[in-house]
């Protein structure tokens, strides 16, 4: 078996155990940094990039190995991905690093290693309970519209000063209403 088989083989394999270990949580996907750093080993490829549902982040390789490179001296590094990055923490936070995805340009060398680490999963549906029975219809309406309601009397004096008193619900607008409404607009 050639090298290059050796690392195609060895950056598959970390790109399987990321597939496998990243957790979705609404836009934000956690992902294990030990599968992660193993994805630079893919040879002949430009860019690593991580697919999780419609958005893709994008990193050099080489870029992705200087990260690894420096970060292994530190222990129990955390890392997640969300609209705006990629983000790495070490030292229970005390130290950390946000990582925007890189363009590829068209113009130079495309190639990239596509991981997907999550994927849209469609909505679960939910079961609706059967009712036992139709309700009977409702009785017809009568053909007279329905008799009208007195909207109660509005104290002014009693309200405070101004316009502060209680509008009355639609189709309650009395003259009585109208009447309190002009004392309080033109003692104010």
């Amino acid at each position: 078996m050639s090298d290059k088989a050796k690392l195609k083989a060895k950056a598959t394999a970390a790109a399987a155990q990321l597939t496998a270990s990243a957790v979705r949580e609404g836009s934000t996907v956690a992902v294990a940094w030990e599968a992660l750093r193993g994805l630079v080993d893919m040879p002949d490829v430009k860019y690593v990039r991580l697919v999780h549902g419609d958005d893709a982040w994008t990193c050099r390789r080489s870029r992705l190995r200087e990260l690894r490179t420096a970060l292994r001296p530190f222990k129990g590094v955390l890392a997640w991905l969300d609209e705006r990055g990629l983000h790495l923490r070490w030292h229970d936070g005390r130290g950390g690093l946000n990582m925007r995805s890189d363009p590829i340009m068209a113009f130079g060398d495309t190639s990239s290693f596509d991981v997907t680490v999550a994927i849209n999963t469609p909505p679960v549906p939910v079961p609706v309970p059967a009712q036992e029975a139709a309700p009977a219809p409702a009785a017809e309406a009568p053909t007279s519209p329905p008799p009208r309601r007195m909207a109660p009397e509005v104290d002014v004096e009693a309200s405070g000063p101004g316009l502060a008193f209680v509008l009355p619900s639609a189709g309650e607008y009395t003259p009585a209403f109208w009447r309190a409404f002009h004392r309080a607009c033109n003692n104010g």
